[in-house]
């Protein structure tokens, strides 16, 4: 497309874009933006001869996003956003704004953070909308470009033009299922050596703790193996699986004999399938979770308050666990 095409663009078509990205349906869309669904499809047909580009194609009575339109929707939708922001004088009413924030985060977004926070914004805030999108290689550069309003991560992640906000703390459990023929509380080291380990990779990317430091305490303690009763003295804690996904861990660990070093406030979401979350019987970290955004965005009332409120939901949330103390496991 040429400057000529884009000095021509009806900003409308965009937002005529973004709708029918969320629901894949003309006629949906036309209620949604209170228009015919004539006025959609000929929208549709003006950005597309615009665009050159189909965007959309019917498949199996749905339309179907063309790669170009899902890209372009991921960078038009902050866009529009920074720019009805941008010309809105009045003061930001939870109760009547409309706003869209894109979210960048994984496992612990969504089972953690997002439940209560989504459930607050229905009774505060109706008009707020979260698009929660998973967390790529280049989510700090869609951060730092306006691609994405938000990101959760840990602190070390915000570097260079970006800032970070605190919204929750979680410290790290062992979690294995109720009913493990040996896992039980109090844990010892000796359980941990005759266990088989689920290890969730790439934990410190998104926004779980880095596995390293936990499981270097077993590699650096020489006498470790020789306190599990039947274990040689040269044999390894065990990893017999790798993950990503954390929720996949704690999926396999519920149904095995395996266990899993993992988030409390992510093996409090699973206790009541057959969990039970252990203290570990070794030094562990930490994990500080935040919000990674521009710090230019620190003037926008909207972000602010959005903040407040995510931090508020994770203190606010009651603990689904009962004292470690008290969970053991039949014999």
């Amino acid at each position: 497309m040429n400057q000529i095409q884009f000095r021509s663009i009806d900003l409308n078509l965009f937002r005529v874009l973004l709708t029918l990205l969320e629901h894949r349906s003309v006629t949906r869309a036309a209620e949604d933006l209170a228009l015919t669904p004539s006025a959609v499809s000929h929208a549709l047909a003006r950005l597309r001869a615009s665009l050159d580009d189909p965007l959309f194609e019917r498949k199996g009575g749905q339309l179907v996003p063309t790669t170009y339109a899902l890209e372009l929707g991921r960078q038009v939708r902050p866009a529009l956003s920074q720019l009805r922001r941008a010309v809105d004088r009045s003061e930001f009413d939870p109760a009547t704004a409309e706003r869209d924030f894109t979210i960048a985060g994984g496992t612990y977004v969504s089972s953690v953070l997002l439940p209560q926070l989504i459930q607050t914004l229905g009774e505060t805030a109706p008009g707020i909308r979260i698009n929660l999108e998973r967390i790529e290689g280049s989510y700090l550069d869609d951060v730092e470009h306006g691609r994405l309003d938000l990101a959760i991560g840990v602190p070390q992640a915000a570097t260079g033009r970006l800032a970070w906000a605190p919204l929750a703390e979680e410290d790290m459990v062992w979690a294995a299922r109720t009913g493990h023929p040996f896992i039980k509380a109090p844990l010892t080291l000796d359980m941990l050596a005759k266990a088989q380990h689920v290890v969730i990779e790439r934990l410190s990317t998104l926004i779980e703790p880095d596995y390293t430091e936990a499981r270097r305490f077993f590699d650096e303690t020489p006498d470790l193996q020789n306190t599990a009763r039947n274990i040689p003295a040269t044999s390894k804690v065990r990893s017999t699986v790798r993950v990503r996904d954390p929720s996949h861990a704690l999926a396999i660990v519920s149904r095995s004999d395996l266990v899993t070093l993992t988030l409390r406030g992510l093996a409090e979401t699973w206790q009541a399938r057959t969990l039970q979350i252990l203290e570990p019987p070794h030094p562990c970290p930490t994990m500080r979770i935040g919000a990674i955004y521009r710090p230019s965005q620190t003037q926008d009332p909207a972000l602010a308050w959005l903040l407040e409120m995510m931090g508020r939901i994770k203190d606010a949330q009651p603990s689904e666990s009962n004292s470690a103390s008290d969970q053991r496991a039949p014999d």
